[in-house]
């Protein structure tokens, strides 16, 4: 074999080796494509989380600079809120949250509510003062069929963050 045809032998081994790799890329593609396109929308899951994140500890240190680390007593606020009512406060479960902080969950029933008095009650508990307001998570009011106008069933959820520990 000369010289020129050993050249000729590597230039086609080359050529189809180019080819070969060539139409390997071209049918891959879709299924890389595919990947990186799915590890990109991780990677702007994470940065949002990371965004997250950092609201997150800027609202603990909020809370943490509070004198008292509690939510005020519902049972309290519903007493004042609308005396004389038939109310129902109980807890329901609690979960940790960041930093020694957990969410508290409860549930209130009042039959025969004035819901002219529903709005007060609920910008004394929602609103941010010394301690951790409530949030309001549900609301459901039934106007009642007897009684007076202006009354009826109210059934509420509210969440607080509370310290947990080292609480005053």
């Amino acid at each position: 074999m000369t010289r020129t045809a050993r050249l000729l032998s590597v230039s086609l081994a080359v050529f189809a080796a180019g080819v070969f790799l060539t139409a390997q890329s071209v049918l891959t593609w879709p299924s890389c494509s595919r990947q990186v396109r799915g590890r990109l929308a991780t990677l702007d899951q994470l940065r949002e989380l990371e965004r997250g994140l950092g609201r997150d500890e800027e609202a603990v240190a909020i809370f943490a600079k509070l004198p008292v680390k509690r939510p005020a007593a519902l049972d309290d606020l519903v007493a004042d809120g609308f005396p004389g009512v038939s109310s129902s406060v109980r807890q329901r479960e609690s979960r940790p949250a960041a930093a020694g902080w957990t969410v508290r969950s409860m549930d209130i029933s009042l039959e025969g509510a004035r819901l002219a008095d529903l709005s007060r009650f609920l910008e004394k508990a929602l609103a941010s003062g010394e301690r951790p307001p409530w949030r309001l998570v549900e609301c459901g009011v039934t106007a009642s069929a007897q009684g007076a106008a202006g009354t009826g069933r109210v059934s509420l959820t509210l969440e607080a963050l509370e310290k947990t520990g080292d609480s005053p």
